[in-house]
């Protein structure tokens, strides 16, 4: 944060973050399960609703901006919440809604996370605007589930590229 680089935080096996943790992140990037556990602490009924939603392998964009709402007003400027092959919901200054999940045929999700955000940070690096950040990070993602194994599933610029480039190239614009 200190060198004005875009802060990305991954929470994986926590039960509760510091407030003073998500005011320093740029961009909080839960999945579904980890948004609920987080939650389920201080916004009980809101984490219930989330594992119904969750269980039934359904989207409800409001539930999921009313959980984006809670960690954008404990200080992250963005969240993103991965929802598998549902996709992910993002909102923060700019953005706002669900970006559906490219449709493949998955191997091993092993590190499609991995695969998202590396992409994720690398695009926002190259100063792509967030919306397509975003958007090429989710093709990183379902590329990678076509592969075993979570280091070997990712994919390099150029492979990623080209493959954009034959399915929705403006986003490379």
């Amino acid at each position: 944060k200190s060198h004005k680089l875009p802060v990305l935080l991954k929470p994986s096996s926590i039960r509760q973050i510091d407030p003073e943790i998500l005011a320093l992140t740029d961009i909080f990037l839960p999945n579904l399960e980890e948004a609920q556990i987080l939650l389920s602490t201080e916004e009980s009924q809101l984490s219930k609703k989330l594992q119904k939603m969750q269980a039934k392998e359904a989207c409800d964009k409001a539930l999921l901006e009313q959980c984006a709402d809670y960690f954008l007003k404990k200080g992250a400027n963005m969240v993103i919440i991965t929802l598998g092959k549902q996709g992910l919901f993002a909102k923060g200054k700019g953005i706002l809604g669900l970006y559906p999940a490219k449709e493949v045929k998955a191997i091993d999700t092993t590190g499609a996370a991995d695969a998202f955000i590396s992409a994720l940070a690398s695009y926002i690096l190259l100063d792509f605007p967030m919306e397509q950040a975003i958007r090429i990070a989710s093709y990183a993602a379902a590329l990678s589930i076509t592969r075993e194994g979570a280091a070997p599933s990712l994919v390099d610029k150029n492979s990623l590229e080209a493959y954009i480039a034959t399915e929705e190239p403006e986003i490379l614009e």
